[in-house]
């Protein structure tokens, strides 16, 4: 059976690449009018008609599981593109985008985009003949100099949709010319003194889309050029290349799991895959193992870098392909990211393998179905949540366990016993069992894994004591003490979000496991520590301008094993702007900047969850006008906490200030 490959093109380039992948592949190719699917008549590919979302895209992406998708969109259709990446990513298919050839040739005039253009246009030519060539859909942006200079024409696509669009921009029949392009030299000049022209308005669209033929028409027909310049696209393969893909695609590549790295933890599958491949790729320390497993006179390549890799099998000669990767294919492996580089080169499969946690646990005779598990080789994580809720859990090794031994001694779990397995299934192998107290200081080799197998009393995770957190810091320059009560005057304490109030706050952020989240005006950390433990396999970043709290909030982190927590120093929305989109943000303290936080946040995702804390008529207001600014709803939530304190032989009440919770949501 054929691989599937789906294609979305606009004209030229859908029919060419359509050519190169009719035979031989299930091709489906994507155009948005009835035009473009014209063009494809004669092809052998199926084709569908439509502009789809990108939620349509990965309908179609799960239906069809193509082997990978090319983006053959026109330049300017950024938003098109977009969506297909995304849909690409949230499906797992690999996305190569096709690239058109750019032309060095200049307008005698250039803007940005079609709004800029629009205003150029309004400002200095209002009385004289303007041609439009940029297609129907940028028409709008032109509306106010449709109805102000009635010699405005535009030449456009055949086809009901896009006249009717025109015609709503204002131009009349008489005003519209239909064709379907690349038009030569000779006929844009004609064009050009049919109607007396003085300004052409076109898009960079380079050979394909007759760019050079446009300019040069305008040059010798004595009219202005206006160009929208291309938006610049940094990675992509030019035309030439996707239509090579086609007919050298014959590469097949197994991804093999190697377990643990001897020949005796290869699967029978796996030990096929290299007995037979000719070309082998993998680290040097999984080479040198299983060289022997492989033909004499298969070629060796040293590599674990995916885009070498792609390099490599890109300009091999060699048609079967092993790539080996350490421990299971499907557990903190490179596989996949393999596999979508590799996608468009060779038809790919991966193997699996048997993960060093596997080989730990049946060596120790220890179930693993109920283990928390996590990777320290270049992560952040915090597995604070699993150690406090009495889990079992397994830890791969990053540079050794003596730090995490050493934290589990601070907080308390130094009787834990624990087992270290070092160089599993390979020479060297050995297993140290004790305490964490015992084995806090003995070294270990980087390829281990640690054992945490518990049961103990379970601590709080959610919903933290504040009698937990470190809120005192000395002002004096000496040393930090959660408490000193002899110098009270060089102790400061830093404020803090209340329990009560900090649990409706982890409510409304509803924060998972993998998401990204910012704690602005962050305090003494509270909201960034449980943050931290909800998001154990995401990132936290606790924004505070205050360089007492900023120490603050990092002994709290350290205190709770927060390694997913980073603290910055700075004033929000200046300090946010270099941080990754966030899923979820939390907004104690907005130094009076709430509309250009929000603004901030919006920009780097319009969806984000925010929820800001008010306890000033100000904060309120400033949340009242951001409902209308960014068009989101917002829920108003007023929070009274009332505690008791002993006093002499009675309880008395004691109110905490009212805070308002505020929660804005956007509909996805």
């Amino acid at each position: 059976m054929a691989d599937t490959i789906l294609i979305f093109g606009g004209t030229s380039e859908g029919r060419e690449l359509a050519e190169a992948y009719q035979n031989g592949w299930d091709c489906h190719v994507y155009v948005a009018t009835k035009t473009g699917a014209e063009y494809l008549d004669e092809t052998a590919v199926s084709v569908h008609v439509g502009r789809l979302t990108e939620a349509d895209m990965e309908t179609e992406f799960w239906r069809l599981t193509p082997r990978f998708v090319l983006d053959a969109t026109h330049p300017y259709a950024t938003e098109v593109s977009a969506n297909i990446k995304e849909a690409c990513g949230i499906c797992g298919v690999s996305y190569v985008r096709v690239l058109r050839d750019a032309l060095e040739e200049a307008g005698d005039l250039e803007v940005e985009n079609a709004t800029e253009a629009a205003a150029v246009l309004c400002e200095r030519f209002l009385d004289v003949p303007v041609l439009l060539t940029t297609g129907s859909k940028e028409l709008t942006f032109f509306s106010r100099l449709i109805r102000e200079n009635p010699e405005v024409y535009a030449r456009i696509l055949p086809g009901e949709e896009n006249e009717a669009v025109a015609l709503n921009a204002g131009l009349t029949k008489e005003r519209i010319v239909t064709g379907i392009g690349p038009f030569s030299e000779e006929e844009n000049r004609a064009l050009l003194r049919t109607y007396g022209i003085k300004v052409l308005v076109t898009k960079e669209s380079g050979a394909r889309g007759g760019y050079a033929q446009k300019l040069t028409a305008a040059k010798k027909e004595g009219a202005l050029s206006l160009v929208i310049r291309r938006p610049k696209e940094d990675k992509g393969i030019p035309m030439e290349e996707a239509k090579r893909l086609a007919k050298e695609n014959k590469k097949s590549v197994s991804i093999v799991g190697c377990g643990t790295g001897s020949a005796e933890q290869l699967t029978k599958e796996g030990l096929w895959a290299m007995e037979h491949a000719t070309l082998v790729i993998g680290a040097k320390r999984l080479l040198d193992a299983l060289r022997g497993s492989v033909k004499e006179d298969a070629r060796f390549v040293a590599e674990y870098h995916a885009q070498n890799i792609a390099q490599v099998v890109s300009e091999a000669e060699e048609e079967n392909i092993a790539l080996l990767v350490s421990g299971d294919s499907g557990f903190y492996s490179g596989a996949a990211s393999y596999a979508k580089e590799l996608a468009a080169l060779a038809t790919v499969r991966i193997l699996p393998g048997i993960s060093s946690v596997s080989a730990l646990c049946a060596k120790t005779g220890v179930s693993w179905e109920d283990a928390a598990i996590f990777s320290l080789h270049g992560r952040k994580q915090n597995y604070y949540k699993a150690l406090a809720g009495g889990r079992k859990i397994i830890l791969l090794g990053g540079e050794g366990f003596c730090d995490v031994l050493g934290q589990l001694c601070e907080l308390g779990y130094g009787d834990l016993r624990v087992c270290i397995g070092e160089n599993l299934g390979c020479e060297g192998e050995r297993l140290i069992r004790g305490s964490a107290r015992e084995l806090k200081d003995s070294a270990s080799e980087p390829l281990s894994v640690l054992l945490i197998d518990r049961n103990a009393q379970r601590r709080r995770t959610v919903g933290l004591r504040d009698e937990d957190f470190i809120r005192n810091v000395r002002t004096d320059g000496g040393e930090k003490k959660e408490t000193d009560k002899k110098d009270k005057a060089d102790v400061k304490t830093v404020p803090m979000t209340k329990s009560e109030v900090r649990a409706v706050c982890m409510s409304r952020l509803a924060i998972g496991e993998y998401d990204t989240v910012y704690d602005v005006g962050a305090g003494t950390g509270s909201i960034s520590v449980e943050a931290s433990i909800a998001a154990c396999y995401g990132s936290v970043y606790a924004v505070e301008r205050k360089e007492a709290a900023v120490e603050l909030i990092k002994e709290n982190a350290k205190k709770f094993l927060c390694k997913n927590l980073e603290v910055v120093l700075g004033k929000a929305p200046e300090a946010l702007k270099d941080l990754p989109k966030p899923d979820a943000v939390m907004i104690g303290g907005s130094g009076g900047a709430l509309i250009e936080i929000m603004r901030t946040v919006y920009a780097k995702n319009p969806l984000a969850r925010i929820v800001v804390t008010a306890v000033s008529t100000e904060t309120l207001q400033a949340a009242q006008e951001a409902e209308e600014i960014f068009g989101c709803k917002a829920e108003y939530t007023q929070i009274s906490v009332t505690r008791t304190g002993q006093v002499g032989a009675y309880h008395m009440m004691q109110a905490q200030n009212p805070v308002w919770v505020i929660t804005f949501e956007k509909e996805g």
